[in-house]
């Protein structure tokens, strides 16, 4: 005999033997199948190199025998005989694994009648709600432990149903990190966090900083600080420390530097910014190192959807606290009409939640106009340049997001040959203000990220080109537009067009 499988069944499964020599018939040979000493009484196939039998009523876990023509055979393993899984009608917890952990680990709870979606499931530790349910099964859920969890029993609700652990699952305390220095920075700059008890037993490689979209292996790790470098994939959010399969921590909120830009200097490509949209026979092309932008209204008169309005591009930033923009615009006299009305031209879009324009500016007879809101509220606007014909202008715009009176918006603006804006003057100043809406970490931080209880991450983007209300046809040019998230104290000098 060279091997048997499976090596567990339950009373009445089929287990089969193979090798040679066993005899092509059963009828020609005395043959006998014992599990621990129970006989076999029906035998499923019988040939030279294999045997199927059924596991017998009464047999016990242990090695098997088999007698054939007088020769004994007896397996190197142990066969296993299963217990019959009861039939549980409610909600059940039979364990769960492991039983020891920290906050942040992955908890496998066994038991019946779990359901088959997350909808409906909440699982708490020592009454402490867990955020984040990664699958469940009829059988079986996996759930992250959540923060701030203690020592204390397990409880599953499924629908109207609830079941407490008599076990406890033990929270160990572990490491806390309590801050990060700076609190915002770009990708490859060494920042610091600070904490207690980190593992300095786990090795570097194993030790991974989180940012959103990247992580990162530390350049140095003591028992109370950590030193890494901001990864190019980094992105604004929690910071998480993950100490190899130790422990997971949780860090505080971090701003990552991001910069779009493009100065259309460089072939056909507009990227990193993207159509968003623009339908035919509208167009978004560049032509002569510059951006332009052609808005067919007839487009709109054939099909006035609210989306065919816009001739746009827009690109990743998602600023939760602030950020810059700064472009060059071009009124082409003869393609662009004269006392045209509502066309907008830089949008700032609050993603997420309750999806709408925040702030925006437009030309209104060729004057240049700040608008911007809170809560979808009517927009507070105000005038801070003009857009004559067959001109450059150059657009600068700062925003903080905020509510109870601690967002603030200013905006530059000076026409090519002119002494450019600075910083201390701008052209318009909004004061302080509430700007913004969706759900807030605090008054000055927009939630940008996905939990149980935040479905949709609230942030803000922007758009460029032509958003359109005048009845016409209508020819715009953008040149060296970026895009900031954040603030760093070099913000203005980095997106004034050059």
């Amino acid at each position: 005999m060279e091997d048997f499988s499976p090596k567990s069944a339950l009373v009445g499964d089929e287990v089969t033997f193979t090798g040679f020599g066993f005899g092509d018939y059963r009828a020609d040979a005395d043959a006998h199948v014992y599990f621990n000493g129970t006989e076999v009484t029906q035998f499923v196939k019988y040939s030279d190199k294999r045997i199927v039998v059924k596991v017998p009523e009464g047999a016990t876990s242990g090695n098997v025998t088999l007698k054939i023509n007088g020769a004994e055979l007896v397996t190197e393993d142990a066969f296993t005989v299963n217990e019959p899984e009861p039939e549980v009608t409610e909600l059940l917890v039979t364990g769960f694994s492991p039983m020891e952990g920290y906050a942040f680990n992955e908890v496998t709870i066994s038991g019946y009648n779990f359901g088959s979606s997350v909808n409906g499931v909440t699982i708490k530790f020592n009454g402490v709600e867990a955020d984040e349910i990664v699958s469940v099964s009829d059988k079986e859920i996996k759930v992250i432990v959540p923060d701030g969890a203690t020592t204390g029993p397990i409880t599953v609700k499924v629908s109207s149903e609830e079941y407490t652990t008599t076990d406890e699952f033990v929270c160990n305390e572990g490491a806390t990190v309590t801050s990060v220095s700076p609190a915002e920075a770009w990708a490859g700059e060494l920042i610091t966090l600070t904490g207690e008890n980190f593992f300095t037993d786990v090795p570097l490689s194993d030790i991974r900083v989180r940012f959103k979209d990247g992580s990162a292996i530390p350049e140095s790790v003591t028992a109370n600080e950590i030193k890494v470098k901001v990864p190019a994939e980094g992105n604004t959010a929690t910071l998480y420390v993950d100490f190899g399969e130790k422990q997971t921590v949780k860090g505080p909120f971090f701003q990552v530097y991001k910069l779009f830009e493009n100065d259309f200097n460089n072939g056909s490509s507009y990227s990193p910014f993207i159509d968003s949209p623009v339908w035919a026979p509208s167009t978004v092309n560049v032509e002569n190192n510059y951006l332009k932008f052609y808005y067919n209204y007839a487009a709109l008169a054939a099909d006035n959807r609210r989306e065919r309005r816009g001739c746009e591009v827009a690109c990743d930033l998602m600023a939760v606290k602030d950020g810059w923009y700064g472009f060059k615009v071009f009124l082409p006299s003869g393609l662009y009409p004269e006392n045209v009305t509502g066309t907008i031209i830089a949008q700032l879009f609050n993603v997420g939640d309750r999806s709408s324009w925040a702030g925006h500016v437009s030309i209104e007879n060729n004057k240049l106009v700040l608008s911007h809101r809170n809560a979808l509220v009517d927009p507070v606007t105000g005038e801070f340049g003009d857009v004559p014909f067959d001109k450059w202008v150059s657009v600068v715009v700062y925003f903080k997001v905020g509510i109870n009176g601690t967002g603030n918006l200013k905006a530059w603006s000076w026409i090519d040959g002119e002494t450019p804006g600075v910083l201390d003057v701008p052209a318009y100043d909004s004061g302080l203000v509430d700007f913004g809406f969706g759900e807030w970490i605090d008054d000055n931080t927009l939630n940008c990220e996905v939990t149980k209880t935040n479905l949709i991450g609230d942030y803000i983007s922007s758009k460029f080109g032509m958003y359109v209300q005048w009845p016409a046809d209508l020819t715009i040019y953008f040149d060296d537009i970026k895009a900031l998230q954040g603030n760093p104290e070099d913000a203005f000098d980095i997106v004034k067009p050059e």
